[in-house]
C-alpha cells in the first residue's frame, strides 16, 4: 500500500506541477489576445476618425448645394468620436472632442456662422491640422508604439506644392 501512496502523491505532484505553469502561460496568452483584439479597433475606429475629419474640412469648401455631404460627414465624425469614447484612453477622448469640436466650428463658418470655439485666434481648418499629431501621438501611446510621443510626421500637403 505505501507503493500504492507513494504513486499517487508523485502523479497528484506532477500533474500540479504541471498545471501550473500551463494555467499561467494560458493566462498570459489571454491577456494578450484581448488586449490586440481591442487595439486592432482602437486603431480602426481612430483612422476612420482622421479620415473623416480630413474629408470634412474639403467638403466644407464645396459649393453650399452639397450641404448634404457635409451633414453626412460631421454625423459621421460624431458617431466615430463615441466610439473612442468607449476604447481610447482619456488622452485620445480629449484630443478627438477638439478635433470634433475644431470641425463643428469650421463648418459654421462656412455656413455664414461667426467662429466662437476655443482657440480662434487660428482659423478651424487650422486648428484641426494643428490637433491631428497631438490626436495621433496620444493614439500611438495607447497602441504603445515605440517612440509614440516621438511622431516624426511627414508635411501634411503634397510633396510637390505645385501638386494640389
Amino acid at each position: 500500500m505505501p507503493a500504492f501512496a507513494a504513486t499517487v502523491v508523485t502523479l497528484v505532484l506532477g500533474a500540479g506541477l504541471g498545471f501550473l505553469p500551463t494555467f499561467l502561460m494560458e493566462r498570459a496568452k489571454q491577456r494578450t489576445q484581448i488586449d490586440t483584439r481591442w487595439d486592432a479597433e482602437l486603431y480602426r475606429v481612430c483612422a476612420d476618425f482622421t479620415a473623416t475629419a480630413r474629408q470634412l474640412m474639403h467638403a466644407t469648401g464645396r459649393p453650399p448645394e452639397e450641404r448634404e455631404l457635409v451633414d453626412d460627414l460631421h454625423a459621421r465624425l460624431r458617431a466615430l468620436r463615441e466610439q473612442i469614447r468607449i476604447l481610447g484612453s482619456l488622452d485620445v477622448q480629449e484630443s478627438a472632442r477638439r478635433i470634433q469640436s475644431h470641425s463643428f466650428w469650421l463648418r459654421a463658418l462656412r455656413e455664414g456662422r461667426a467662429d466662437e470655439g476655443e482657440g480662434n485666434d487660428l482659423p478651424p481648418d487650422q486648428r484641426v491640422m494643428a490637433e491631428l499629431p497631438r490626436f495621433y501621438a496620444a493614439v500611438r501611446r495607447q497602441l504603445r508604439v515605440p517612440a509614440a510621443d516621438q511622431v516624426d510626421l511627414v508635411p501634411f500637403g503634397p510633396a510637390d506644392a505645385r501638386i494640389s
